[in-house]
């Protein structure tokens, strides 16, 4: 049976947050993918509602349900821990297939331990900087098996049959990354060739489009940048 929304769900589906952001975005809401149009809101969430299947455990596995909680807004407005929240919400989203079996990984691991430990002691290297060096390699798993967040993003653009936004937006996408982890190794950034809210947007954007890829909808939506006027949809998008 199709499910439809009644009046009162219509009137609270498309209750669009609210935020201290400048004029110029508040008036479009540009920071969610449907804006203040109650159409969209509404085909939306009947969309949803009408996919039994996709439950939490589903959202939760995609990685939606905790993108989703990351991209919340509230009114103290956004701030360089915005960027932090929505890069970590994309990394979630995205699939991390290992190089190496992980068999192969721990041979791997054992020969750079024991040769770390024959050329540390040949150098004279101290007993307990030889151990720290050793738990690095240890606790490292993702550096040696794994790839840099940029090559995953750019995977799961291209899972997700999106290589026309990863062609316009993915130097865009390594630029936020760029300066996401300025912030979190050094506690702040002090120079910004893009502005804050741009790198925000960029991200919102990517994660717009994986969300709505991983669920297949067919609508249309708004990208989050407030120079789009008009509604955009997945096929645009994909090659």
């Amino acid at each position: 049976m199709k499910l439809s929304l009644s009046i009162t769900e219509e009137e609270i589906c498309f209750d669009y947050i609210s935020s201290n952001l400048k004029d110029a975005y508040k008036n479009n809401n540009a920071i969610t993918p449907m804006r203040e149009i109650p159409n969209l809101w509404i085909d939306f969430v009947s969309y949803i509602l009408n996919q039994p299947e996709k439950d939490k455990k589903w959202f939760i596995d995609k990685g939606i349900w905790q993108a989703i909680d990351n991209l919340c807004w509230d009114d103290e407005g956004y701030d360089d821990w915005t960027l932090i929240k929505h890069t970590a919400a994309l990394e979630g989203l995205c699939d991390k297939p290992a190089m190496l079996k992980k068999q192969e990984c721990s041979k791997i691991r054992e020969a750079a331990i024991e040769s770390v430990k024959l050329r540390c002691s040949e150098l004279s290297i101290k007993t307990e900087h030889i151990e720290q060096i050793v738990k690095n390699i240890t606790d490292s798993n993702r550096s040696l098996n794994g790839y840099p967040v940029k090559w995953y993003i750019e995977k799961t653009l291209k899972d997700c049959n999106l290589e026309k936004f990863s062609e316009n937006y993915l130097e865009k996408i390594n630029d936020a990354i760029g300066m996401r982890n300025k912030v979190v190794h050094t506690g702040w950034a002090k120079e910004w060739k893009t502005d804050l809210f741009e790198h925000i947007q960029t991200i919102r954007s990517t994660i717009f489009l994986i969300v709505l890829a991983r669920l297949e909808y067919p609508g249309k939506f708004y990208l989050s940048d407030h120079k789009h006027k008009k509604t955009t949809s997945l096929q645009e998008w994909q090659s």
